[in-house]
């Protein structure tokens, strides 16, 4: 990443935007003495992208304190709607989402502040998009398929054990990712299973061997249409 061409000093604060609405995201700095200035984002290999603003109904209306995680074929993201981004800086609002090569955000759910989980499915690429929050159910919506179930220890010393169930046939991937959305350690990778109940382990450690410090981490599983996740609080033996 190239230093940015910015001679002045006492930098104060920072704020990111879609100044010109290309899908890309620009930067604004405020300095001590020198007033505010714009850096646009001009990347020449720009890729697919998703934003998304909230509509709170039971929640506020901006949707903050919500949490957005997007779901891409096995590939997890996270974003939380705040209102500050630091010093004397708010950020836009619409949460943005880099998408890479893909052209559709596979799973979005929304965790709003009033307790509802709400999901889109499909949803196509490089646009903004505004989700107003259901009211008039309250936690997941059913889905016209079975969910797959996941049982999990909590909290885990040192090693534990997971039990899933696979009620439709096809690929599962089970892993641990941390609380910025990285994957930690792949579980289970299946281009095909069967239905039926399985278990897989985790003795703490990420993909090259390194034991994970104490903290919080989520075991998610995905099926071919299906995403289940949940919170675990990891303690080093």
């Amino acid at each position: 990443v190239a230093p940015l061409d910015d001679p002045g000093t006492g930098k104060r604060g920072a704020a990111f935007a879609d100044i010109d609405c290309d899908g890309r995201l620009d930067m604004a700095i405020g300095h001590f003495d020198n007033g505010v200035r714009i850096f646009r984002n001009v990347n020449p290999y720009p890729r697919n992208w998703i934003q998304i603003q909230l509509q709170g109904a039971a929640s506020n209306t901006d949707g903050i304190g919500a949490r957005i995680e997007l779901w891409n074929q096995g590939q997890f993201q996270t974003r939380e709607i705040t209102c500050g981004s630091g010093y004397l800086s708010q950020s836009q609002t619409p949460a943005h989402f880099g998408l890479g090569s893909h052209t559709k955000a596979g799973l979005i759910r929304i965790y709003w502040p009033s307790g509802t989980v709400q999901d889109l499915y499909n949803v196509p690429a490089n646009q903004k998009i505004v989700v107003t929050e259901q009211v008039t159910t309250t936690g997941v919506p059913e889905e016209p398929y079975s969910r797959p179930v996941l049982s999990i220890q909590n909290p885990i010393q040192g090693a534990g054990t997971f039990r899933y169930e696979v009620r439709e046939s096809g690929p599962v991937n089970l892993g641990i990712v941390d609380v910025a959305g990285r994957l930690v350690r792949t579980l289970e990778d299946a281009a095909q299973k069967v239905s039926g109940s399985y278990t897989a382990g985790w003795n703490g450690r990420d993909e090259r061997g390194r034991l994970m410090p104490t903290g919080i981490y989520f075991v998610r599983l995905q099926t071919q249409n299906q995403v289940d996740t949940q919170r675990v609080v990891y303690l080093q033996p």
